[in-house]
C-alpha cells in the first residue's frame, strides 16, 4: 500500500519522515495505517499496564496522541489533556520536526481538535507557558488525584483476593465431588 519509497534503504527500516509525508496527505492511507498499527499498539499498552500493575504501581501515564480517536481512552481511569493553541502546536511541530508550515498544519488537522479533547478530559494542563508553569499544573492535577494509601492497597490486593476466592471455590467443588 505504501511502496518501497518510504524505506530508508531497499528492504530497510521505514523512514518516518517519508511515511509522514504520505499519510498526512492521504486520509485513506492514514486510516489504513491506523487500522494496521492500533491493534498492536493497544495490546502493547495493555501488556505494559499489566506489568506495571504486577509490580505494584498504582498509577501509569500513557502518552497517546490519538487517545480518543483510537478509542484507547477506555483503558484509562482518568484522562489529562495537555493543551495549547493550534498555532502554538503548528509552530512547535515546525521547530521540533523541521516541517514546513503546510506539513505541520496537515499533522495538526489529522487529529481531533484539542478543544474537543479538552471537553472530554478529566483535567486539562495548559502548555502555552513555561516548562515550570506546566510542571506546576501537572503537580496540581497529581495532588488532586493522588489516591489514598488504603485505596492503592485495595486495588492491588483485589485481584489476589479474587484469585484466592476462585481457587477456594474450585477446591471446594472438587472435594465436594469426591
Amino acid at each position: 500500500h505504501f511502496g518501497t519509497s518510504i524505506l530508508q534503504t531497499p528492504g530497510g527500516a521505514i523512514d518516518r519522515a517519508k511515511l509522514g509525508a504520505v499519510i498526512f496527505n492521504d486520509s485513506e492511507k492514514r486510516q489504513l495505517l491506523n487500522r494496521c498499527t492500533h491493534p498492536f499498539v493497544r495490546r502493547r499498552i495493555l501488556w505494559q499496564l499489566f506489568c506495571n500493575y504486577a509490580r505494584g504501581h498504582a498509577v501509569c501515564v500513557l502518552d497517546v496522541p490519538l487517545l480518543y480517536e483510537a478509542g484507547m481512552h477506555r483503558m484509562c481511569a482518568k484522562v489529562v489533556v495537555v493543551a495549547c493553541a493550534r498555532e502554538v502546536q503548528v509552530e512547535r511541530l515546525m521547530e521540533r520536526n523541521g516541517l514546513s508550515r503546510e506539513e505541520a498544519v496537515a499533522r495538526v488537522d489529522a487529529q481531533m481538535p484539542v478543544e474537543d479533547k479538552a471537553k472530554r478530559a478529566d483535567a486539562v494542563v495548559n502548555n502555552e507557558g513555561s516548562m515550570e508553569e506546566m510542571q506546576e499544573e501537572v503537580c496540581r492535577v497529581v495532588r488532586a488525584w493522588h489516591p489514598a494509601p488504603w485505596r492503592v492497597a485495595g486495588a492491588l490486593l483485589a485481584p489476589v483476593i479474587g484469585l484466592g476466592a476462585l481457587c477456594a471455590w474450585a477446591v471446594a467443588k472438587v472435594l465436594g465431588r469426591m
